[in-house]
């Protein structure tokens, strides 16, 4: 949950400052549709990214544990691929879904509406 509500205010801010940007884009070209699959994707790659880092972290404090726990042949985290990549999917995946409010608020904006906001 915490995940989300970050990756949603991250998300709310971006398209605020944002809001310029895309409403310019609106009035050359970009519609609705192009604007939300352009920001979405941000989220998801944003979620990605955070997930490969948290992953990485993740792997050096079990690591860690594990040199530091030999002595007692006690096992105090166990990752495998199976975990690393169900967390990384569901991790992006909840990335994107979390992001398409804040984009969906924005993208449907008029152009004008978005330019005189910014």
């Amino acid at each position: 949950m915490v995940g989300v509500i970050t990756v949603i205010n991250t998300m709310t801010i971006s398209v605020t400052e944002r809001r310029r940007e895309i409403g310019i884009k609106r009035a050359i070209v970009a519609t609705q549709g192009m604007i939300m699959r352009e920001l979405v994707w941000e989220t998801g790659f944003m979620g990605l990214v955070g997930e490969l880092a948290g992953l990485a972290l993740a792997g050096l404090v079990i690591y860690f544990s594990h040199e530091a726990s030999q002595s007692t042949s006690t096992v105090l985290f166990h990752l495998t691929r199976r975990i690393a990549v169900l967390g990384v999917t569901f991790s992006t995946v909840l990335g994107t879904v979390a992001g398409v409010f804040p984009v969906w608020s924005v993208a449907r904006l008029e152009p004008v509406e978005s330019l005189s906001q910014g």
